[in-house]
């Protein structure tokens, strides 16, 4: 997830850490400073918070805490932003042909109305001959 300001950046990496870089003038990083970051920063203050959501502002950012889990249990520092692809769990993609699909749901809408399709809508001209 990741969150813009006029002049900084939040993002929160899969496993829920809050990184944060740019201008720091009004402390929007929430870093307990005002020094600004040109890479990103891991923020330490949250890193035992279950963060639901993450927002920016022109010069302000705010995060959301799970309201029913606002306890990260088992928080570890830091966790990597970038995950190599062998690491990633994916799920395979079933692809699908949209000719098959069609013919398939029509074949579902005839057994749910045993065989009695509507007949096809027929074009008729403006005056209905």
């Amino acid at each position: 997830m990741i969150g813009a300001g006029a002049h900084h950046s939040v993002v929160m990496s899969a496993k829920g850490d809050i990184y944060v870089c740019g201008n720091n003038n009004d402390g929007q990083l929430g870093l307990g400073d005002t020094e600004t970051r040109s890479s990103f920063t891991w923020l330490r203050s949250l890193a035992d918070k279950n963060i639901h959501r993450i927002f920016c502002g022109g010069n302000h950012s705010w995060v959301l805490v799970d309201e029913f889990l606002p306890i990260r249990l088992k928080a570890r520092a830091p966790s990597p932003l970038y995950e190599p692809p062998e690491k990633m769990q994916t799920k395979p993609v079933k692809k699908t042909d949209p000719e098959k699909e069609n013919l398939h749901s029509q074949a579902d809408r005839a057994k749910k109305t045993k065989g009695r399709l509507p007949p096809p809508a027929e074009a008729t001209s403006p005056r209905g001959h």
